[in-house]
């Protein structure tokens, strides 16, 4: 199986970390990969993965993929959902902040990884979970 998660560097030292490395610990990075959908806010498009992720460089079951840079017709979706939303929400409220347009990076990544991963299936993990044992690519089969 193929997990896809997103990270900011805030996210991956408030959770993100233990997220990976509960995905090498339960022995999932032996048979799953993990596709890591970042966003580097001090160098929003960059081609590499930013410093905060090297640590996991050589772990061939990790991929990293910044999100800042995927396209659809044309478009940087990212930049074009931000600039779209913001004006129409009025952070009011506590699921209205400026936070919220963030929320679409996970459908981005999703996307973007359909994209990526044509014909393959994968799965959607928020980057606050841990992997606690083993997933058996059979517990999947009754899904697809």
């Amino acid at each position: 199986m193929i997990f896809v998660t997103t990270f900011t560097k805030e996210i991956y030292n408030i959770c993100g970390r233990q997220l990976l490395q509960s995905f090498i610990d339960t022995g999932n990075s032996k048979e799953h990969t993990m596709y890591v959908f970042f966003e580097n806010e001090d160098d929003l498009h960059t081609d590499y993965y930013p410093e905060w992720l090297e640590e996991w460089a050589n772990n061939n079951s990790f991929v990293f993929v910044n999100l800042m840079n995927y396209e659809i017709n044309g478009k940087n979706i990212i930049d074009y959902v931000d600039n779209n939303l913001k004006s129409k929400i009025s952070f009011t409220h506590e699921y209205s902040s400026q936070r919220s347009v963030k929320w679409f990076r996970p459908v981005a990544a999703i996307h973007y990884a359909y994209e990526l991963l044509f014909n393959k299936n994968f799965c959607s993990i928020d980057a606050d979970c841990l992997f606690t044992s083993k997933v058996d690519e059979s517990f999947f089969n009754e899904l697809f």
